[in-house]
C-alpha cells in the first residue's frame, strides 16, 4: 500500500492513516525503509482490516499506534536479519508481515464489529 510520503486514508478531520487489508490475519508490510517506518509514525493509526474477498465484506478492523507497530516490525527486521545472516543469506526486500499474534504485542484494538 501507501510507501514513503504518501498515505492510504484520511478521515474527514484531515487525520491520516495507514491500513493494511487481508483475507487472512496476516498483513503484509513491504518495502519497509527507515523513511517509512517514520512515516507510518505520523499517522494517526494503523488499521488492520480482515476482509471476505469473494462477497466484499469486512469481517473485523484492527487499530492500532503507529510507535508500538513501527516498534513490532523494526523488531521483526531484526529477527529476520539475525536469521537469514545464520544461513550466510542476505536480507533482499524489507518485508515482514504482522500475524493474529501480533495484534497482543502491538495491543491493537478491535474497532469492527464492535463488541
Amino acid at each position: 500500500m501507501g510507501g514513503a510520503g504518501s498515505h492510504d486514508a484520511f478521515d474527514e478531520h484531515g487525520n491520516e492513516y495507514e491500513y493494511k487489508v487481508s483475507k487472512t490475519y496476516s498483513w503484509q508490510f513491504q518495502d519497509i525503509s527507515a523513511n517509512v517506518l517514520e512515516k507510518y509514525k505520523e499517522d494517526k493509526a494503523i488499521i488492520l482490516a480482515v476482509v471476505d474477498k469473494t462477497k466484499v465484506e469486512v469481517l473485523t478492523i484492527f487499530s492500532a499506534e503507529p510507535d508500538k507497530v513501527v516498534e513490532r516490525l523494526k523488531e521483526k527486521l531484526r529477527e529476520k536479519a539475525q536469521n537469514y545472516a545464520e544461513k550466510d543469506k542476505e536480507v533482499r526486500r524489507l518485508q515482514v508481515s504482522l500475524s493474529k499474534g501480533d495484534l497482543v504485542i502491538i495491543e491493537a484494538c478491535q474497532i469492527f464489529p464492535r463488541s
